[in-house]
Formats: structure tokens, sequence, C-alpha cells
């Protein structure tokens, strides 16, 4: 409570002033020595009176000074502080590659951040907890794009793969064989041009190569039979000549004779199965070459990475069983034993596969047309696979025209 001062205070003042009065009249009333007493009586009451006054006085003023430190507001309840002043402190945004970035909201006293979003836009709002008061002038809103972020693309085309076509196959000093492919693609020439300027670099793998041979065929009944043959080339060596724009692919001789053999065993099996069917196209090529291509995706992304597959075509060969077919498989049909480079293998194999077809169909006789490898794939006698009619002429000029074809 606050101390009670004015009238209270008179009154006191003025009965102090009259018992001085009234003890003044009574010492004039008296004389001798009883006047003495009473003037000391009143003396001693009047140095109380100036006392009593002079702390009445001050009072008001020490309790002035005490209120300015403590007041205390009408009906008892005590005056709030001052609100704590307090900067916000800034959110971040954590990104991340092809995904959706993440707002972080900072801890500062006194603050609560709330996030609403709209879209791919996320907003963040600041504000004061109780007790506390935001700065003057600071940022209390923020806006962030909370969309994926994607690399940077690569800078030329990628396509997913580049078909190349045997065009020679030339000796190597190691004593192989080097096998060239040629493309109409600009995939190659285009990456060149990007490593010289230095947007992108490349490297060819070959740790994946496999040989490949695909069979076309017919059954007894005529109904249409595919077969798949594959072997790894150990120790394949894929490259690229720049100035002849081709593609070059070499192996090991002993790695080479190993592939062609797996394959040859693969179709013997089959040929055990299917006996009498009839070889009406195959497909050789090397699978598994790779063109690996980097370039740099961006500061959240890094660098990125795609592979180019490089389908190498051997031979591709199809034709109609019966009618003289493409020169291809005549060739295949009479090719020499030997296999001198990765490219022989498919003629080889197909060699192996026509060998049934052209004894059973044109020749009519136990004798195999091929050599010693397709003639240990072509077994059982005629008599066992069926003649389909062919056109009433002897068989042997069809079997030339086939050779010459």
């Amino acid at each position: 409570m606050l101390p009670q001062t004015g009238a209270s205070e008179q009154w006191l003042v003025l009965v102090v002033v009259a018992a001085i009065v009234i003890g003044a009249g009574i010492a004039l009333a008296v004389s001798g020595k009883a006047r003495r007493r009473v003037a000391t009586g009143l003396g001693a009451l009047a140095i109380v009176g100036a006392l009593a006054l002079g702390g009445m006085q001050a009072a008001p003023a020490a309790l002035a000074d005490a209120g300015s430190a403590c007041v205390t507001a009408p009906g008892g309840a005590q005056a709030p502080r001052a609100d704590t002043v307090v900067t916000p402190g800034i959110p971040g945004l954590q990104q991340q590659c092809n995904a959706e970035s993440t707002v972080v909201t900072p801890t500062t006293t006194g603050v609560t951040y709330t996030q609403t979003r709209d879209g791919s836009v996320v907003t963040v709002t600041a504000a004061a907890n109780a007790g506390y008061r935001i700065l003057d002038g600071s940022t209390t809103t923020w806006y962030y794009d909370v969309s994926p972020v994607t690399p940077a693309p690569a800078p030329i085309d990628l396509p997913t793969t580049v078909r190349a076509d045997l065009v020679d196959t030339a000796p190597t000093p190691e004593g192989g064989t080097e096998d060239r492919f040629e493309t109409e693609s600009t995939f190659m020439p285009d990456l060149l041009a990007a490593a010289a300027a230095g947007s992108a670099s490349y490297g060819l793998d070959a740790t994946q190569a496999e040989l490949v041979v695909e069979f076309d065929l017919l059954d007894l009944e005529g109904q249409p039979l595919t077969f798949a043959a594959s072997a790894p080339v150990a120790n394949a060596i894929f490259g690229y000549d720049a100035p002849l724009a081709l593609f070059t692919l070499a192996a090991p001789v002993e790695d080479r004779d190993a592939a062609f053999a797996s394959l040859l065993d693969q179709l013997d099996a089959f040929q055990q199965e299917n006996p009498g069917a009839q070889l009406i196209g195959v497909r050789q090529a090397a699978e598994g070459l790779a063109v690996g291509v980097q370039w740099d995706g961006g500061s959240v992304c890094g660098q990125q990475a795609a592979y180019v597959a490089i389908d190498a075509v051997y031979l591709e060969i199809t034709g109609v069983p019966g009618e003289p077919g493409p020169a291809g498989l005549a060739t295949a049909a009479s090719a020499s034993s030997g296999v001198t480079s990765l490219a022989d293998v498919g003629a080889r194999l197909a060699a192996a596969a026509a060998a049934e077809e052209v004894d059973a169909t044109l020749v009519e006789t136990t004798a195999p047309i091929a050599d010693d490898d397709s003639a240990s794939i072509a077994k059982g006698p005629a008599a066992e696979q069926p003649t389909p009619e062919v056109p009433a002429q002897s068989p042997a000029p069809e079997v030339e025209e086939l050779v010459e074809g």
C-alpha cells in the first residue's frame, strides 16, 4: 500500500503546538522554582515536537524514493517487467539430388518458428514468445522452394545403344586379330569433342564382353524355333580408332578359341534335342561392350556417370529353307574348319547348324557337307530326318547354287 500523508500529519502538528502553548501559560502563572521546572519540561516537549515534525517531513521523500524502485499497481497486482529483445535466426535449406529439399529451422530463445506449404514453396514465420519482443526491422518471414534438385544434363546426347557393324579384320602384332566396326552414330565424335573441351570424360569397358550367336530355325513340323548361345570373351580389348572412326575389338587366341568351343558345345546340345531343325537365320554379335561417360552434374548432385551399350554385330543373315538363300548362309556352310578371328565364330556355327539342313533337304545323304568340326555336330543318319519337298530337279545343282549365291 502507498503511505498515507496529508490530513493526519496536520492534526499531529496542531496537537504539539497546542501542548507547547498550554505549557507556556502555566509557566507564566507560577513563579520561582516551579516556573523553572515547567520551562524545562516545555523545552523538552519542544525538542520532541521538532524531531517529530522533521521525521514526518522526511518520510514522504524517502517513501517516494522507494516507490521509484518498486511500484505497486492499484488493486495489489505487480506491473510486468519490460520485454526482452531478441533477433530470430535464419532458417536453412538442406538440398538433395533427385529428392525434395528440407527446410531446417534454427533454435532461438524466445522465438517460435512455424512452417506452411503451398505447392513446392515452404513459408517459415518467426514469432516472439511471451516476455520477448523481436527487434524492430528484423526479418520474420522466409520463402523456400523445395522442388527436387536434378543433375545437370550430359553435354551431349547419350543414346541407350549404338549399333556398329563389322567392316574388316586385321592382324595384330601379337599374332591375333582385331575386328573393326563402323557406325552411323555421331556419339563417339561428339564425345571426343566434349572431352577435348573439358566438359566430359570417358572410358571403354569390355569386362562383360561375350559372344552371342542367335539362331532362327524351323522344327520338323515347320514351326519356328529360336536358340541363342553365348560365351564370355576373357581379356577382350575394346577401343576406338578416332582417325578411322571405328570401334575395335580383339582377344588373345586362346580366349577366342575357348569362346568358340563353348558356343559349339551349346549348339551341339540343342541339335541333339531338336534333330532335323532347319536353319533359316543367324546373328552373331559381341555384347557387354560399353562406353562410360562422366560429367559434372552441379554443386548438389556432383559427378554423374552413364553407360552407352555398343552392339558390335558380326553377322546377320536370314533365309528360307529349301530355296537359294543369301550368300552368307552358303558361305557359312562351306567355311573352312579353322577359326581365325572372332568374326569367324558365327560363320562356323552357322555351318554347323546348316549341315543337317543341307544334308536332309538338298543332298539326301548321310555325308555332311561341312568339314570336320561341322560334321561332328551334324549327327544322325538322314533316314531319321524328314525330307521336305524340293523342286523337281537334281539336288546337286541346287547345292552349287547355294554355295555360289
